[in-house]
């Protein structure tokens, strides 16, 4: 078991969540850290079949399925989706 666990939003960014999961993978694989993702489950379990040594990996899923966009107000945002990827990373 890892020494420390961080959270990601994973539904974050350019690239996400391809980009955060390949990551996420390799945080995992090189330091001594967990890793909670966080965003839509379905589309994190398929990006995380495509590492064939997932299992052995310290790496969760938090299902998340609600997205704050790049033109919305983050403070009325979240307000509005308490499942928010960002949100759940942050609690």
């Amino acid at each position: 078991m890892a020494s420390s666990r961080i959270a990601v939003d994973a539904m974050g960014g350019d690239f996400a969540p391809h980009a955060v999961v390949d990551g996420a993978v390799l945080a995992a694989r090189r330091l001594d850290v967990g890793v909670t993702l966080v965003g839509d489950a379905a589309q994190l379990e398929r990006e995380l079949a495509r590492h064939l040594d997932r299992a052995a990996l310290d790496l969760t899923v938090v299902d998340a399925p609600e997205c704050v966009g790049m033109d919305e107000s983050p403070a009325l945002a979240l307000r509005r989706k308490p499942r928010a990827s960002v949100k759940v990373a942050a609690e």
